[in-house]
């Protein structure tokens, strides 16, 4: 029990910090005058595939430090991870263009709760399946729910 509180404080603590840190990255290449090396963490310009970057950079920093804490003993960990970031990413990309499509038009309350809520699915995704897969792997969990998957190892 006390190995799963830690796991979930880490979880709690990286939804602020992708939140925080996903946010600023929205800013920060207009405040280091355009510089091109900021550019390959930061958003450039209003497209989405720009903004997706303020989900991957944070999460994907906040996982290193994860990994190091307790995710090498983990079975599954980075694959977990990289499956919540992508899936998290595919789901903002389509929220936001089928509620452009329906309104016409984007909202920037609609756009800031969309990265709000799907930022923090994306890591209670991984909560969940980081718990589970203390017991099995996540290719296990896969292969029993399609067992045609053997592909993946």
């Amino acid at each position: 029990m006390k190995k799963q509180n830690k796991i979930r404080s880490w979880h709690i603590i990286g939804i602020f910090f992708t939140l925080i840190l996903g946010t600023l990255l929205h800013f920060t290449y207009e405040w280091s005058g355009n510089n091109s090396i900021v550019s390959f963490f930061s958003a450039v310009n209003e497209s989405t595939i720009e903004h997706l970057k303020m989900i991957f950079v944070p999460f994907f920093l906040y996982s290193i430090l994860e990994y190091m804490a307790y995710g090498k003993d983990i079975s599954g960990f980075v694959i977990t991870k990289a499956l919540s970031v992508s899936i998290g990413m595919i789901i903002i990309v389509v929220t936001f263009y089928l509620y452009t499509w329906i309104a016409g038009t984007n909202y920037l309350l609609m756009d800031i709760t969309i990265f709000i809520f799907f930022s923090c699915s994306c890591l209670f995704c991984k909560l969940y399946v980081v718990e589970k897969s203390e017991a099995q792997s996540l290719l296990k969990i896969i292969k029993q729910r399609n067992p045609d998957v053997s592909a993946l190892g």
